[in-house]
């Protein structure tokens, strides 16, 4: 389950992962409503000695959960906190492999004076 993992050996993680979700594969749905989720497995922190999966900085963990917590038990309906999704997935070549979102993907600059 960590990514420290870089070669897959099994496909065990995708199958927990779309179970938390109650199988609809993100959260809120319509079995989860008022629940929501901050994923970090891009937060990999592989000199943490702590081990992989826990990363030392909170911060992108707590502005994640934060702004699921605005949208969801807040009902703030102009907060993103989800996505984006794959609305298009297109092979080329049997090699080229171009994956098309829902939104366009931008890097907000995270204040690091937000959470005390």
């Amino acid at each position: 389950l960590s990514t420290d993992h870089h070669a897959v050996p099994d496909d065990s993680f995708p199958w927990i992962r779309w179970h938390q979700t109650a199988d609809f594969g993100y959260a809120p749905n319509p079995k989860m409503k008022r629940t929501f989720m901050a994923v970090a497995m891009d937060l990999g922190d592989e000199k943490s000695p702590y081990g992989i999966i826990h990363p030392r900085d909170k911060q992108d963990v707590a502005y994640r959960l934060y702004l699921g917590a605005r949208a969801v038990a807040y009902g703030e309906t102009a907060v993103v906190f989800q996505g984006p999704f794959p609305k298009e997935v297109q092979l080329k070549n049997s090699r080229e492999l171009t994956i098309t979102y829902t939104e366009e993907l931008t890097v907000l600059e995270l204040r690091h004076d937000l959470f005390e």
